[in-house]
């Protein structure tokens, strides 16, 4: 399983890795899910797990990682036309 990425996984796969995960491998299964999501016009979905790949990133010290997070979660918010957190975590992400 392990040799599968992410990318090929199906997402209920995904979500059984969140179990176990920690860090920065956690971090990047919040990614793909969240960009599944976004895929799917589900944008405010999208935020929430882009909120939690910053979160996971920022546990680890990866702040370039939760940065990219935060950006992702604020253009998410601005598809979603929830303008007032999309600049909030615009300006978290600078």
């Amino acid at each position: 399983m392990a040799d599968v990425p992410l990318e090929e996984m199906p997402e209920s796969e995904l979500w059984d890795l969140l179990t176990d995960a920690v860090g920065s491998y956690k971090a990047e299964v919040f990614d793909q899910l969240a960009f599944r999501h976004r895929e799917r016009g589900e944008h405010l979905q999208s935020a929430s797990l882009w909120e939690q790949s910053a979160t996971e990133n920022l546990s680890v010290d990866n702040f370039k990682y939760a940065a990219q997070a935060k950006y992702r979660q604020g253009m998410a918010f601005g598809a979603a036309e929830v303008f007032d957190q999309a600049l909030d975590c615009f300006i978290q992400a600078a």
